[in-house]
């Protein structure tokens, strides 16, 4: 329609639908190497409004298996390691938010305390899988240079508080630290 409203005669988009226009971008863009140039990339103030959508999509309270996971980091994992942790982080050319965002001078990790409701259950093999959203995020992450490591709560849970979660931790992050 007029107006640039997507057919909608000017209606404005909703948060949900900007935020599936922003990773329709980053796929145009990081996965099938558009040029920014090219008339298939949204108008500039359309990307932003994806690029706010997104970031405030992502916003919420961390849970009890953050705040443990992030402890757990500080206290006993990366207590000597030359690393910086930030907590909340946000990636700027996906706009996408990072749980935990670990960083040398050689790598990035994203550590992802992802909740059951980022993961389906395949009842055949009796296997939680990471839903679709899920999956793109990861795979947009790693197309910017992010090893990305998922703690996933329900899995977190079952370990025995401790030593189990340390081990558990070491065990994800070994390939990176």
């Amino acid at each position: 329609g007029e107006g640039g409203g997507g057919g909608r005669g000017g209606a404005s988009l909703s948060e949900t639908e900007l935020c599936q226009l922003h990773q329709v971008q980053l796929w145009l863009l990081l996965e099938c190497n558009l040029p920014l140039d090219s008339p298939a990339v949204l108008p500039p103030l359309l990307r932003y409004q994806c690029r706010s959508a997104i970031k405030a999509s992502s916003h919420r309270s961390p849970s009890a298996v953050h705040l443990t996971v992030i402890t757990l980091l500080r206290e006993a994992i990366l207590h000597d390691a030359p690393c910086s942790i930030s907590e909340h982080f946000t990636d700027e050319p996906t706009s996408y938010s990072i749980d935990i965002a670990l960083s040398t001078d050689a790598i990035k990790v994203a550590l992802q305390v992802d909740p059951p409701h980022h993961f389906l259950l395949d009842t055949e093999r009796a296997i939680r899988m990471p839903d679709g959203p899920t999956l793109l995020k990861w795979r947009q992450l790693r197309a910017v240079g992010w090893h990305v490591v998922s703690i996933n709560e329900f899995e977190w849970q079952r370990l025995a508080h401790g030593p189990e979660q340390r081990e558990h931790l070491r065990r994800k992050l070994a390939p990176y630290m």
